[in-house]
């Protein structure tokens, strides 16, 4: 996991966590428009892309802390790999806990 993790992202790089607390998941409902996207709503996990030069896991950590404030994550389990809904996007999966 520390290898991927470790990987310099591209903007089109976007880690995102499953977020564990005392067994309950976090995940929150993104309404999108037009003008950033499409006009959609959907469920969502925290996270987002990779500014240059950030590794997959500084992303992670810094959007989970500006998206909803934990700034304990423990990264636990890669989860895997999946295209994004924008053409070449590619979403990584993680398992995280926090306090």
């Amino acid at each position: 996991m520390k290898n991927i993790l470790q990987k310099i992202g591209r903007s089109k790089d976007v880690p995102v966590a499953f977020i564990f607390k005392e067994n309950k998941l976090l995940i929150g409902l993104r309404n999108y428009t037009p003008d950033k996207w499409k006009a959609i709503s959907v469920w969502t996990a925290p996270g987002g892309r990779c500014d240059e030069g950030e590794t997959l896991e500084t992303t992670l950590k810094r959007e989970v802390r500006e998206e909803v404030g934990i700034d304990d994550l423990k990264i636990t389990q890669y989860l895997g790999s999946v295209p994004g809904a924008k053409e070449g996007d590619v979403v990584y999966v993680f398992k995280a806990e926090t306090k």
